[in-house]
Parts: structure tokens; sequence; C-alpha cells
């Protein structure tokens, strides 16, 4: 696996009970303490590139393990072994080098592990332009909502790939993962002031770029190609207010990606128990 395989993880209890600070200890033991595999557990504690958290989560009724470790099998090892002790089902959204994200669902019940490819919902574009011509703004005024000289907007709910790969600036000192964690509520400040922008991986592959509106995969298929270089200051992609996308600075190949769990499209997943077995 990539070495900057980044893991967004919720475990939560098989049956839907509700998880406590008992579960917190035993997840916790289990992934940085573990007796069958103490190097995996000495690797995933100390060694990553990311963001880390881990904490209890009364909102999703889980605990929550945010990480990019360096080496993603001593993970995935030590997931499959709280998997096959029956106590939990392990949700995961997973972001390797290439691509866009997957789910992946791990629960001792399953024959295999159930994957699907990740869509995340966006309900409004805001497009900020420097100076725009008269003939631009005619352009522009057909397709989006004109909110002052040089802003526009397009609201409307969709979806589209995304690739969620969190790399901390390497010329800033490493935090001590389990001492020094993020707070869930810091995610979205963590990733804006510390981790690098990320490549949409889009210019290459065009079904990385996916968007489910025509117009809005159009248009940035357009601003990743370069078109608007020098015209656009910054475009936001948010979803029911949060920011889940920023292009800033004029730069239009490389971008802030804050997708999470709230805007994944959860149809994706609606029916994954239907392979369990009997």
């Amino acid at each position: 696996m990539s070495s900057y395989t980044h893991f967004n993880i919720k475990f939560k209890k098989k049956g839907g009970g509700k998880v406590d600070l008992n579960d917190y200890e035993n997840i916790k033991n289990k992934l940085f303490y573990s007796e069958r595999y103490k190097e995996n557990s000495q690797w995933v504690s100390s060694s990553w590139t990311g963001m880390f958290i881990f904490d209890l989560c009364k909102l999703s009724n889980s605990i929550v393990f945010e990480t990019t470790p360096v080496r993603s099998y001593y993970l995935t090892d030590i997931l499959d072994d709280i998997r096959d002790d029956g106590e939990y089902t392990i949700w995961t959204i997973c972001t390797y080098e290439e691509g866009p994200d997957w789910l992946e669902i791990y629960d001792s019940r399953l024959k295999e592990n159930y994957s699907k490819l990740c869509n995340y919902f966006y309900d409004e574009v805001k497009i900020q332009f420097s100076d725009l011509t008269f003939w631009t703004k005619v352009y522009l005024d057909k397709m989006f909502d004109r909110i002052n000289e040089t802003e526009y907007k397009y609201s409307k709910l969709g979806k589209y790939y995304s690739h969620n790969e969190i790399q901390d600036d390497r010329d800033k000192e490493r935090k001590s993962s389990l001492e020094q964690k993020c707070l869930i509520s810091e995610r979205e400040n963590y990733i804006l002031n510390n981790c690098f922008k990320q490549e949409p991986k889009s210019h290459s592959n065009s079904e990385n770029n996916w968007y489910s509106d025509p117009l809005v995969w159009h248009f940035m298929t357009s601003f990743e190609n370069g078109d608007y270089k020098d015209k656009i200051q910054r475009i936001e992609f948010k979803y029911q207010g949060k920011l889940v996308r920023l292009y800033d600075e004029g730069e239009y190949e490389n971008c802030y990606i804050l997708d999470n769990w709230f805007n994944l499209d959860r149809s994706i997943f609606e029916n994954w128990d239907l392979d369990l077995e009997k």
C-alpha cells in the first residue's frame, strides 16, 4: 500500500450499541498497545505524516481515528485483527496516492470487506474573480448568479469524487500523536493551517474529475486546465454552510480538500449489510 494512504475511521459497536469510555480505552489498547502486534502498534502511534485524531465522538456514536501512517499495512493488519475479534464494525474512508477516496467497511460477519467509491455532496460553489470585462460578465451571468462585481455563486446540490490526502508541511515539527492529538472540532483549521494543498488528480484522468452537474464539471475542468489563470482569486465549495474544498491565492492546480463523513453520500453504503453471512 501507499506510504501516504490516509485513513478516516469510525469504530462502531455491533448492533448499534452506545460507545463509551470503556470502548475508547479498549480501542486505544488494540491500536497502540497491541500484544499481538507490538511492532505495528509502535509504528501506528509514532510514524505518521498528517493530522492525527483519536477521540470518542458522541455525535456519531463512534470512536474516531484519523491518521496518515508512513506504512499503512501496519494499521490495516491491526484493523483486520479488531474486525476478527467481532466486537466492532469499522467504517473507513481510505485515500490512496492515486485515485479518489474509497469507503471500506470491516465486519467479521462479512466474507470480505465491503468497498465502494466515495461520492461527496456540495450545494454551493462561490467564485471570486479579479476585474472582469463586460463580455466576460455577460458569459458568466448565463451560468451563475452574480453576487457583486467580482463574485458569482452557483447553488445546486451536486456530487463529486474527492482525493482527501492529508499531509503535514514537512518543515513543521511533527506532533506527538497521542499526547498532542488534534481535536475533532479543529480538523478544518488544522488542515488549512498545517497541511499541504492537494492536486485533485483531474488533469490526466477525467474519471477522477467527476462532478454530477455537467456545468460544474465543464467549468472546473477548464479552470484546472488553466483557462482562467490570473482571473480567479478564489473558489469555495460548500455543503450545508461548511467549507469542503478551497482554491485560494489565485492557484488553480492545488486546493485544500476538507471532505469528511458529514458530506459523504450515504447511498453508497445503504445496503452494505445485505452481504452478511447467514
